[in-house]
């Protein structure tokens, strides 16, 4: 997504994308401070795509979720690390082992330390797994023709040859 044609809107998302909060960002984009103004442009579509463009860009994406809950809460990277930090001390002198080695696992995290993984499917691939089989099969219709229009521009033969006969089971040698 290219920069908003809004300059206002970008200087908004700009700022939510740097933390700041959306009564803020908004002041910071030209508006008058307005909170009702501000969480709605706060969640309008184009607005949230760009933001999470723009962290993606610098290598921070974390999603709206973590964007909205730093707003709520108020917190920043450190404070967030401190309070790991602590709370790593306390479970280990108390043994709770288990709590220690969860505290220094999310800040290995947050530090870079460790690869998360996580099973990402295209926006297609959740539409197409959401259909009955008669749906798949109009849709893949509807995507196979303007290829074959394509193929068949550029000389290419788009019927695949059929081949007819009867099926026999056979047995394994």
């Amino acid at each position: 997504m290219p920069i908003l044609e809004n300059a206002r809107h970008e200087r908004f998302a700009q700022a939510l994308a740097v933390g700041k909060t959306a009564v803020d960002a908004y002041e910071a984009a030209g508006y008058r401070r307005n909170r009702g103004h501000a969480s709605t442009l706060r969640r309008n579509p184009r607005i949230l795509q760009r933001v999470d463009e723009i962290l993606e860009t610098k290598g921070q994406i974390q999603g709206r979720g973590a964007l909205a809950a730093i707003e709520r809460a108020m917190l920043s990277k450190t404070a967030v690390i401190e309070m790991l930090l602590a709370d790593r001390e306390l479970a280990r002198v108390k043994g709770q082992s288990s709590a220690a080695i969860r505290a220094a696992e999310l800040l290995g995290k947050e530090l870079g330390m460790f690869v998360v993984r996580a099973e990402v499917r295209s926006t297609l691939e959740a539409r197409i797994a959401g259909m009955t089989r008669e749906q798949r099969l109009v849709r893949m219709a509807e995507l196979l023709e303007p290829m074959r229009k394509y193929l068949s521009e550029l000389g290419h033969d788009t019927e695949a040859p059929v081949i007819e006969g009867e099926a026999s089971e056979t047995e394994d040698p």
